[in-house]
């Protein structure tokens, strides 16, 4: 007798508790839904003097902790890129180009062009833009361009390819952390 008065009590607080979980659980459906906004920013790229010429990084989102300068010649370029990117598109966006530079005589060009580095190694231009090196001494420039949105492999990277316009002259970019691109969606 006392046995079954257990299983009854037990029983009953089960029956309770099965009662009250799915009223419980339709409160949660109910009001406990979450909702909020999110603010997505777009990725910095940022110029690092990590790597040997002419290929250096392309950090996303985070400045160089240290930096060297870096220089080329007239007919050759440098270039930065990103890690493989994982991704498989890219939305259409304005880049607008910081560069910290000098060049060894003034009032030469210098072009600045985002794009997609394949695995293979060859590099497609999406945007470019112009800056008129107008200084001996490290001078902040900057232009954009636009490009539509990108169907992109997993194994792509972005990368900032950036070269001279005239012989004998010298160009020198300081990776600082002003160096950068950033991305504004369209």
């Amino acid at each position: 007798m006392k046995r079954s008065k257990t299983l009854n009590l037990i029983g009953i607080l089960g029956g309770f508790l099965l009662v009250v979980s799915i009223a419980y659980a339709g409160v949660l459906s109910y009001y406990g839904k979450i909702v909020g906004t999110v603010n997505i920013q777009p990725p910095i790229f940022y110029a690092s003097s990590e790597g040997t010429y002419p290929k250096y990084k392309l950090l996303i989102n985070a400045p160089p902790t240290s930096y060297n300068e870096i220089s080329f010649y007239d007919g050759t370029n440098i270039l930065f890129a990103t890690s493989p990117l994982g991704i498989t598109s890219f939305y259409s966006a304005i880049y607008t180009f910081t560069v910290k530079a000098k060049a060894n005589a003034t009032d030469y060009d210098m072009t600045l062009e985002f794009g997609v580095l394949h695995k293979n190694g060859r590099f497609e231009p999406i945007c470019s833009a112009i800056v008129t090196i107008n200084s001996t001494d490290y001078q902040i420039y900057q232009a954009s361009c636009s490009a539509k949105g990108l169907d992109l492999s997993p194994d792509d990277s972005f990368a900032w390819r950036i070269s001279g316009a005239y012989e004998s002259v010298t160009y020198y970019v300081m990776p600082d952390g002003t160096t950068k691109v950033e991305v504004y969606k369209v």
